[in-house]
């Protein structure tokens, strides 16, 4: 049985229950897909379809609402709602737990040198899980818990939200970070010790990989140098986030590379699904755990990375490894690990990874030459015009796990989870989704700067259409509202007949 308390300022709760919802979805994880990281900074979701044919709830009820979930008595976690869609008597509602507030920029005056723990701690203040800055704020259960930002990190500062830098942080403290029970920001290291077991024979489903993951080898790379420690006999544990690498010293950096190998090396874990028909309390994100296979008398072990639980109260579990290859495919588990190695390779090569010059030709005489994965940015690609003996570069392109990026000269164009930027000259146009509403924005400029006071903005959620139009001499700007009941111009209504 679960239990639902939407509170929100102003109104008394309401408590929902299974008997009230058509459907109900609970999910917290790790990873951003099903292969093995570090860094992780999911928020864990919560979906429901709640019966309202009897119009019981008006517009407005659960919108913003603060959300207290319990299953079975168990505090599972607090929870805030996005706007909702009614339809035909249904309201379907998304909520997100306090990770999701950590999507805010990170204070562009804030100077390093730095320990993660300060900026972790700043980062939680600055998304409201925290009242103050206090390192009590922040739990850390890293495979070594601080570390020392430099002050050359000060140039990508401005490029970062708080998520991007936990993230980062939390990559290179050997984890991924989370929400606790308490609502503060938590690091935890994935476990080595099996503290669950389980039996098929106890299992709704169960099914699980051929191939164990075993890491040899931890790979990293900071300002155009290459990190390697291990063998290639197994799996690669490759570390991504560039941004914190640049920003650590030169000798904390091998220090810090150190402690992930000693941690990591000979880590492994064979990817795997279940169903219990009833929740496990105990069971928690990076738990280790045992799975006996009854029939082919084999015991496999994993780290879980997601863990959902659906409306009949049954609880999934997920212990990742590598996305699955189908046999079909005409690889091998072991080529299927060599292939993934080598595109990290690629990547992470230190200068110039790959360098492709074309053969002039009478119909074509000029030279270009490609250039793939230059400096310590993992995927960057850079063309040149190579007429002269002095290459000019034309254009570049970026590409990460969330985001997309192409420049040319003063044109730039890039896309970052829910984000779109295009932007020139002398204008920024920006396309934002990341907080449940459509936001457009224009500026003029193509600097952060111009973000204050956009010429144009619009906002459109399920219920309204907002405009703000540009700055006038006294600083004041027009806002133009339409909604279901009415238009509005700053704040008043316009009468239309």
């Amino acid at each position: 049985m679960y239990s639902l308390t939407f509170s929100k300022a102003g109104r008394e709760d309401i408590v929902l229950t299974e008997d009230d919802l058509f459907d109900f979805h609970y999910e917290a994880s790790c990873f951003s897909g099903e292969s093995f990281e570090l860094g992780g900074v999911n928020a864990a979701k919560l979906y429901l379809l709640i019966d309202n044919n009897t119009q019981r709830f008006s517009r407005g009820t659960f919108a913003n609402a603060r959300i207290k979930l319990e299953i079975d008595g168990e505090f599972i976690g607090n929870f805030t709602a996005e706007l909702p869609k009614r339809r035909n008597g249904v309201i379907e509602l998304t909520a997100y737990d306090d990770m999701i507030k950590l999507d805010v920029e990170y204070p562009s005056d804030y100077q390093f040198p730095q320990v993660f723990w300060n900026v972790y701690a700043q980062c939680a203040f600055e998304a409201g899980l925290a009242p103050d800055t206090s390192l009590d704020n922040v739990v850390l259960n890293g495979v070594w818990n601080n570390g020392i930002i430099s002050h050359e990190y000060t140039d990508y500062i401005y490029a970062n939200s708080c998520r991007k830098l936990v993230s980062g942080m939390a990559e290179w403290n050997g984890g991924y970070a989370r929400i606790n029970d308490d609502g503060k920001l938590q690091i935890d290291k994935f476990s080595k010790t099996v503290t669950k077991q389980y039996s098929s024979g106890d299992l709704m489903e169960f099914d699980y990989s051929d191939e164990t993951v075993t890491f040899s080898k931890i790979k990293s790379s900071q300002k155009n140098k290459t990190y390697e420690k291990g063998t290639d006999d197994g799996y690669t544990l490759v570390i991504n986030n560039q941004y914190i690498s640049y920003g650590l010293e030169d000798g904390a950096f091998e220090q810090y590379f150190d402690l992930l190998y000693e941690y990591y090396s000979g880590f492994s874990l064979t990817p795997m699904s279940f169903t219990l028909a009833d929740p496990d309390f105990d069971l928690k994100i990076g738990d280790r755990i045992e799975v006996y296979d009854e029939e082919e008398n084999v015991t496999v072990t994993g780290n879980v990375s997601k863990i959902e639980i659906d409306g009949n109260c049954s609880m999934t579990v997920t212990c990742g490894g590598f996305e699955n290859v189908s046999s079909a495919s005409n690889y091998t588990p072991t080529s299927f690990s060599q292939m993934q190695q080598s595109k990290q390779s690629a990547i992470n090569e230190p200068g110039i990874a790959t360098k492709l010059v074309n053969t002039p030709t009478e119909a074509y005489p000029q030279k270009f030459s490609m250039v793939l994965g230059k400096g310590s940015g993992a995927g960057n690609v850079q063309i040149y015009d190579n007429w002269s003996d002095t290459p000019v570069e034309m254009g570049e392109m970026a590409f990460g796990g969330t985001f997309f990026g192409i420049q040319a000269g003063n044109a730039y164009m890039s896309v970052d989870n829910d984000t779109v930027t295009v932007r020139g000259n002398n204008f920024n146009l920006e396309i934002n989704n990341s907080s449940g509403s459509k936001t457009l924005n224009y500026y003029y400029g193509n600097t952060i700067a111009y973000k204050r006071n956009p010429l144009l903005k619009m906002v459109m959620t399920d219920t309204y259409v907002e405009i703000t139009m540009g700055r006038q001499s006294d600083g004041s700007q027009g806002k133009l509202k339409l909604a279901a009941n009415g238009l509005y111009f700053n704040g008043k209504k316009v009468l239309t007949e």
